[in-house]
């Protein structure tokens, strides 16, 4: 699953306070923030393309892995499209993109395999075979900033760092505001 986050520190002290001073007003806090992970999340679902690569089936395997053939074996055939190999959906990629906001952290996560695939295929190998470096190579090309792994993703980081500065002045104005709604009402 890819994740993406954005840590913000000191502001969780803030909305618990807030919370026993002003619930209303920790609750409009707490939705700003929230929009701001959702403005990611969009840019995150747009950055999903209809077709990734010519050949990427969208239709499942004829035999999964772990299904057994008519005759009671284990499927050793696996068709490209497959567990293993999963089938495009472009659709599911892009609702399976979620964001959500617990106290001071916004998570951006992609939970569908094949997007999965698109989003991470490169980041810490070039590929083990000459077909997974042909595959690699015909992916458009990785995010250039280096990530924790080696070279970053296709979807969640380049998103998250479009949206970085603006996401850090919206916690910031929503603090001070909060800050001198607090300092007006004592």
């Amino acid at each position: 699953m890819a994740r993406a986050r954005a840590r913000v520190t000191g502001v969780g002290g803030v909305l618990k306070g807030l919370e026993v001073f002003d619930k209303d007003l920790a609750k409009a806090t707490a939705k700003t923030i929230t929009k701001a992970g959702k403005d990611i999340a969009a840019d995150a679902k747009a950055a999903i393309p209809d077709r990734p690569l010519r050949n990427w089936r969208d239709t499942p395997a004829r035999f999964p892995r772990g299904k057994r053939n008519r005759d009671g074996t284990l499927s050793r055939v696996l068709s490209r499209g497959g567990a293993g190999w999963p089938a495009w959906a472009p659709a599911k990629a892009r609702s399976s993109i979620k964001s959500r906001r617990r106290d001071i952290t916004l998570t951006i996560t992609l939970n569908e395999a094949s997007a999965n695939i698109y989003a991470l295929a490169g980041t810490k190998n070039t590929g083990m075979s000459p077909q997974g470096v042909a595959f690699i190579n015909s992916l458009p090309l990785l995010s250039k900033s280096s990530g924790r792994g080696g070279r970053s993703g296709r979807v969640m980081v380049p998103a998250v760092r479009k949206h970085y500065p603006q996401i850090i002045a919206t916690i910031d104005n929503e603090v001070f505001r909060v800050v001198k709604e607090v300092n007006r009402k004592v």
